[in-house]
């Protein structure tokens, strides 16, 4: 089935906030075999969004919408939808006991939430709706299945705020598009890390070349590549896992030393699992990136199992007197070497008394570069009770990039460490 997903807002025109719907749905639907064909973004305009509506309805068979379904007179979606679909709005009183319910629960939270007579416009739904409850909000979703010019569509209200409406997509419009289709679709995402792009199609472009069932996708994001292969399957009598096999293994065969997982997972929580799983204690020394490699790890639960602490030492000062980098090594080579990196790295470990220390120093720019050390140059350094080494790279980009890319190779050596631990 082919889909559109429209979302409605004035704020995500002005560029006020980011259309984090469509790209959550768009990354899900082909599990349940609903394929995003189309992304609109509309107004809060009744003209402009029946004749997106419209259009939507004359090229695809799913129509998605979110936003618009609050109690203010912009909140336009639900009335625009009846409309272009020559429905009734119908009032719901269990709709509205939800509401008064989760109004009840929250009264007391530090927004001091109070009903006021307009949400019972939250209550009215499209005659024929499926509703779909809100257990984060007060705006119900709905689908809606109806005949247009004698074919059947579906068309599905979800609320805006991804934390209403990432929930209610999965445990309600996913469930029933899966009962829906007899035919099957199961994904293995193989996150790759140490290759770029256009590196990884060259290696395996006859294998992309000849495709047909399993598909292959690729991605690129910030540092890193990633294949999506997507094996088409009859519920009833294929395998899937027999299906993906053969273009596994050969894709295993080609790209095997860059894949760090085989599902949609970041690095940090490959690495931060590692590290839990096999108790290896880590603590970190950052000067460039200013605390952003520790924030990457720390935003997995559970990490302060093994990671106990860092220290942001932008200044020589903070080098030298907390982390014990030898004065004459911070003046013969700079606080941007290698021989920085490695005394970062040991002094941090031993100062927090862990098992691994990793340090990161560097020119972020866009100033600091010397005619030896561009912006760009970065040395990363680990240290442990058997062997403390650093490593030199030069990232082109701003400063955010340089930064970015910094972290992203601190983790992976965190990572490759922790494998290599047995």
């Amino acid at each position: 089935m082919k889909a559109e997903i429209i979302a409605v807002g004035t704020e995500l025109l002005m560029g006020q906030i980011n259309n984090t719907d469509a790209s959550y749905m768009s990354k899900k639907f082909p599990e349940c075999g609903v394929f995003v064909y189309y992304h609109t973004v509309v107004g809060d305009n009744a003209i402009r969004l029946e004749n997106c509506i419209n259009l939507a309805l004359s090229r695809v068979d799913v129509v998605v919408l979110t936003g618009g379904l609050g109690p203010t007179q912009d909140d336009l979606t639900k009335e625009t939808v009846a409309k272009a679909l020559g429905l009734k709005l119908i009032f719901h009183k269990n709709i509205l006991a939800d509401i008064k319910a989760y109004f009840e629960i929250t009264k007391y939270n530090s927004r001091n939430t109070i009903m006021t007579t307009n949400n019972e416009k939250q209550a009215y739904y499209p005659e024929g709706s499926l509703i779909l409850p809100n257990k984060n909000g007060t705006a119900a979703g709905c689908i809606i299945e109806h005949q247009v010019d004698g074919f059947m569509k579906t068309v599905i209200l979800l609320p805006g705020p991804p934390w209403e409406m990432e929930p209610m997509f999965d445990e309600y419009v996913i469930e029933h598009f899966k009962k829906k289709n007899s035919e099957g679709l199961k994904s293995v995402y193989l996150k790759m890390f140490g290759i770029g792009e256009s590196a990884m199609e060259t290696l395996i472009s006859d294998i992309i070349s000849s495709q047909t069932n399993p598909t292959i996708a690729p991605y690129a994001k910030k540092g890193e590549v990633m294949l999506r292969i997507t094996a088409r399957y009859d519920k009833q009598t294929d395998d899937a896992d027999k299906i993906l096999a053969p273009v596994l293994d050969m894709l295993y065969k080609r790209l095997g030393q860059y894949i760090y997982a085989d599902i949609d997972i970041e690095m940090k929580d490959v690495t931060a699992k590692l590290l839990i799983e096999k108790d290896i204690t880590v603590s970190f020394a950052e000067s460039c990136t200013g605390g952003m490699f520790s924030q990457m790890l720390t935003d997995v639960s559970g990490i302060s199992n093994v990671f106990t602490g860092s220290v942001v030492a932008y200044s020589n000062e903070v080098k030298e007197n907390i982390l014990k980098v030898k004065h004459s090594t911070l003046e013969n080579y700079g606080a941007v070497s290698s021989k920085t990196a490695v005394e970062m790295a040991e002094g941090i470990r031993k100062l927090c008394k862990t098992e691994i220390g990793i340090s990161i120093t560097g020119i972020a720019g866009p100033t600091g570069a010397t005619p030896n050390k561009p912006v760009g140059r970065v040395y990363i350094g680990i240290s442990s009770e058997k062997v403390t080494e650093s490593y030199e790279y030069t990232f082109s980009g701003n400063r955010d990039k340089i930064r970015y890319y910094s972290c992203l190779h601190a983790m992976n050596i965190l990572r490759l460490y922790a494998l290599s631990k047995g």
